[in-house]
């Protein structure tokens, strides 16, 4: 009879003991998402449920895959850069749940111009400036349009080129196609020519290109192989024959080359070798312009170096 007394007060205190805390052991772990699309600088939390429903899946070891796009502490996932990652939940057995996550740079939700309305001269250039909403948002990915190149051209950086008198529609454009538009007038250049006494030098207009030019100079034909480039195709047959008859010096030891050369120089191009950068910063008329890009280029003056090209 004792015997079976204390048999039963030990069953009493093995079901007591499972009351009041014994957990069965984990068989799996789950997570409350298994995939997730955040944006840079968001974040969010998830949590983990064991299986069966009333075990314990103790301390958990949390990664992930890349933690320059994402970092995760206790549950909570911290979006850092655009990318995809995977996060995981482990338990000290090994076992493990997973989530897929997608990082995406924040949308631009609106697009606001330094101007609404601008005017710039043939041959002149002007700047549009663009600010996003959210500030944060990236700005690389933004596209600049004229609804008429042949009216005015705009470059990658916003840079408004007049090329003849009229007006149009400057666009810039988010990938999700938020944008906004200035409307450009384009009017006509200041035109200053006149003869010069000497037969040998012919006064060209200021200003003939794209504005790189010193405002108060005068230019002659003795500045360049071909004064009207830029403005005015040329022919292969006076190419040849002006070329024939250059003498003296050249800076890229090439006639045709110099002819080429001083249409990226009206542009405001910085050229790489010394002497002949030295050789266009020695010209009155040469203006240095660190924002070039050949989106520069008149369609006429792609003609003329295409066709010079073939000289060289």
């Amino acid at each position: 009879m004792k015997k079976l007394l204390a048999l039963l007060m030990v069953i009493i205190l093995c079901v007591s003991l499972c009351a009041c805390g014994f957990s069965p052991k984990v068989a799996s772990i789950s997570l409350s998402e298994t995939e997730i699309t955040l944006n840079v600088g968001d974040s969010k939390n998830i949590t983990v449920t064991p299986q069966p429903n009333n075990a314990n899946a103790g301390p958990l070891t949390w990664s992930s895959t890349n933690t320059n796009i994402v970092k995760v502490e206790n549950g909570t996932i911290f979006a850092i850069a655009s990318g995809n990652a995977v996060i995981s939940a482990k338990t000290e057995s090994g076992i493990y749940a997973s989530c897929n996550i997608t990082v995406k740079d924040k949308s631009i939700t609106k697009i606001t111009l330094n101007k609404n309305t601008a005017s710039v001269k043939v041959g002149s250039k002007i700047q549009l400036e663009a600010n996003v909403t959210p500030a944060d948002a990236p700005t690389n990915n933004l596209r600049w349009t004229s609804s008429d190149d042949g009216i005015a051209t705009v470059n990658s950086e916003g840079y408004v080129t007049g090329i003849k008198t009229g007006t149009v529609n400057i666009f810039c454009k988010a990938e999700n196609d938020v944008e906004a538009s200035c409307t450009i007038t384009v009017k006509p250049k200041d035109s200053s020519s006149s003869k010069s006494n000497n037969d040998n030098n012919t006064i060209v207009y200021n200003y003939y290109s794209y504005g790189h030019y010193h405002p108060n100079y005068t230019y002659s034909a003795s500045d360049f192989v071909f004064p009207d480039s830029s403005y005015r195709k040329l022919s292969r047959n006076e190419i040849a024959t002006t070329l024939s008859y250059m003498s003296g010096y050249s800076p890229a030891g090439n006639y045709a080359q110099d002819a080429i050369n001083e249409i990226y120089a009206r542009n405001g191009y910085i050229f790489k070798t010394d002497n002949i950068r030295a050789y266009y910063e020695s010209k009155p008329w040469y203006y240095a312009d660190p924002y070039f890009t050949t989106n520069d280029f008149s369609s006429i003056e792609k003609y003329n170096m295409a066709l010079l090209e073939e000289f060289d």
